[in-house]
């Protein structure tokens, strides 16, 4: 009788030892997958304007809330694609900014504001809504509100991007 229970004691002991060698394979297999590209999220405007200063390009600014499908689509088909492109990476710096107002970032000042304030503070009306702007924060081109005509969205952002450009350059020059 107690044979049998010690017998029964080390297979679970071994089953328990099996588990967790498997457990600690699968982690470490996790680990090292690599990490899905994403477009950064904006948690300070402080890092952001160092961002711009240092590169000279205009930021191009999704206005998105989490649950917002519209938003993702942009996201995922657009913007994403764009900031991995090496072409896109020397014309413009790619970012979003949840408005939620539970979402939190650090403004110019080093101030902790909801997204939903820096929302209001752009006369935000429609999400997605594609910023484009420079290190103080202002508007460079004209803003992209909404998604009406997919077909010409690319061409839209990269026209805009073009003139923010133009207007960064401008700016910078005097």
């Amino acid at each position: 009788m107690i044979k049998s229970k010690l017998v029964m004691f080390l297979r679970l002991c071994l089953a328990y030892l099996l588990i967790s060698i498997q457990m600690n394979a699968y982690a470490n297999n996790q680990a090292n997958l690599p990490i899905s590209p994403s477009v950064k999220i904006v948690n300070d405007l402080r890092v952001l304007q160092e961002q711009v200063n240092l590169k000279q390009l205009p930021v191009v600014l999704l206005l998105a809330t989490e649950d917002c499908s519209y938003c993702k689509a942009v996201k995922d088909n657009y913007l994403l694609p764009m900031s991995m492109s090496d072409e896109f990476k020397s014309k413009a710096i790619i970012r979003q900014l949840y408005v939620d107002d539970y979402s939190y970032l650090r403004n110019l000042r080093g101030e902790l504001i909801g997204g939903d304030q820096l929302g209001l503070q752009y006369r935000l009306e429609v999400i997605p809504t594609v910023l484009f702007i420079g290190a103080d924060g202002k508007e460079l081109a004209d803003r992209i509100v909404g998604v009406t005509n997919i077909d010409f969205y690319g061409s839209l952002l990269e026209e805009r991007i073009i003139q923010a450009r133009k207007a960064q350059q401008a700016a910078f020059v005097q």
